[in-house]
């Protein structure tokens, strides 16, 4: 679900930035009105973005007072401030699959999505509803973005958005993922009574889809079937006898899955919330209490079952490390003790808690199915590229043999995503017979 973006559009987004514009952005930044930009600069923020992401930068610069620089004679100089916001072009797919669908509001890519989030007060009063996770704040979204200039017909919107910095510096100790997945519940349970009125007043919130990329996904998945796959040494050492037959039988119920997921209760679904979208942010000095968890690419938000997004968070390739490290059935089960108890903090209906448990485990043993037939393609095509290394890259030193470098790192990142997916299969298969799925 992700493009390449190449450096020739990089610098076309950039050029059209105008002073007045990304003085517009750092007065938002700073909350002040009474400074100007002193100078400003960017730098690309990824090398592949989301289905409707046209360029993603960080942008960020100094300002001060206006009028600032002193008068003629006089020692007074305005100290410079330092400001920062991520810059965020928006618009429909190009080039990809989804490019018939990404202008549908039901499609789980509809490209302006996460700017009409932006633009209505749902992610603003978040906060307001204990919701348990926050937004960047909005800056600004400018809907002229780049016009005809940019040669995007007028379908492109530029997102502002405050620049969020995680003060873990992106690692996680495990409490901290377990106070995450709190938030992730408190923000589930915040919406499970408000849904109904949500798709009615918001059209843009779509639903459903998991079951939109199951239908699009292959009919069957071969390598689970294949037993080479599963006589393969590096998938031995990772997954359980028996796995493929588990797996095979999971998807052979994934219409039945889907039905069990639509009679759920919903509720408002992040619909990305793997660890790489969160952020560790600490409250303000003059106020008491845990750190805030602000998420970030709102594009895939809609409707969906309870549960729903604590499954791709649990999925996320930081929790497998955890799992490896801690044990996948304790880590487990205080995710979802931890996911039950923010559910419960604004909701305390106890089905909302039954429901919250069989949408995480449907949900998991759904998406963590489909995506290890995925991750096996990729690993077993990284593994045949690393014996290939192996095989033309060793050079005679000294009478001795170099083997080549890049086969070894590629080898050692093949078993570290084996290790790690073999602790996630073993959680959401398990999950699934504790909770008759």
């Amino acid at each position: 679900m992700e493009r390449a973006i190449g450096p020739e559009e990089v610098a076309e987004q950039l050029r059209l930035l105008e002073w007045k514009r990304v003085g517009r952005v750092a007065r938002a930044a700073l909350g002040r009105e009474d400074v100007e930009v002193v100078r400003w600069g960017w730098e690309p923020l990824r090398v592949s973005l989301g289905i409707a992401t046209g360029g993603l930068f960080r942008v960020h610069g100094t300002a001060r007072e206006a009028g600032g620089a002193g008068v003629v004679g006089s020692p007074e100089v305005r100290p410079e401030v330092p400001w920062s916001a991520v810059f965020k072009v928006v618009r429909p797919p190009r080039g990809t699959r989804h490019d018939a669908f990404g202008r549908d509001p039901d499609y789980l890519g509809y490209w302006k999505r996460e700017p009409l989030a932006y633009g209505s007060d749902l992610l603003r009063g978040l906060p307001e509803l204990g919701a348990g996770l926050a937004a960047p704040r909005c800056l600004w979204i400018d809907e002229a973005g780049s016009g005809d200039e940019g040669g995007s017909g007028g379908e492109e919107v530029w997102l502002w958005l405050e620049e969020v910095v995680d003060h873990h510096g992106g690692w996680w100790p495990v409490e901290r993922t377990l106070l995450a997945t709190r938030h992730v519940g408190m923000f589930g349970g915040a919406f499970v009574e408000r849904a109904p009125r949500l798709a009615a007043d918001l059209p843009w919130l779509g639903q459903g889809y998991l079951r939109q990329r199951v239908e699009r996904a292959t009919d069957e998945l071969p390598l689970f079937a294949d037993k080479a796959t599963w006589e393969d040494d590096r998938i031995r050492a990772y997954f359980e006898p028996g796995t493929g037959e588990r797996l095979r039988a999971a998807w052979s119920r994934r219409y039945e899955l889907l039905d069990v997921l639509d009679g759920l209760p919903r509720t408002l679904c992040h619909g990305d919330c793997h660890r790489g979208n969160l952020f560790a942010v600490g409250v303000p000095a003059d106020r008491q209490g845990d750190d805030v968890t602000v998420a970030i690419d709102w594009g895939t938000l809609g409707l969906g079952p309870v549960g729903a997004d604590l499954a791709e968070l649990a999925l996320s390739r930081s929790v497998a490390g955890d799992l490896v490290e801690q044990g996948g059935h304790q880590l487990s089960e205080r995710l979802l003790q931890e996911y039950v108890q923010g559910l419960r903090v604004v909701n305390t209906d106890s089905s909302a808690a039954h429901a919250g448990h069989m949408g995480f485990a449907a949900t998991a043993l759904l998406v963590g199915t489909s995506r290890l037939h995925w991750t096996l393609e990729r690993a077993l095509a990284d593994k045949r590229d690393a014996a290939s290394k192996e095989r033309v890259g060793g050079v005679d030193v000294a009478g001795g043999t170099v083997t080549s470098a890049p086969g070894h790192a590629v080898e050692a990142k093949v078993a570290d995503t084996l290790h790690r997916w073999g602790a996630l299969t073993r959680m959401f298969l398990d999950l699934a017979v504790r909770w008759g799925i």
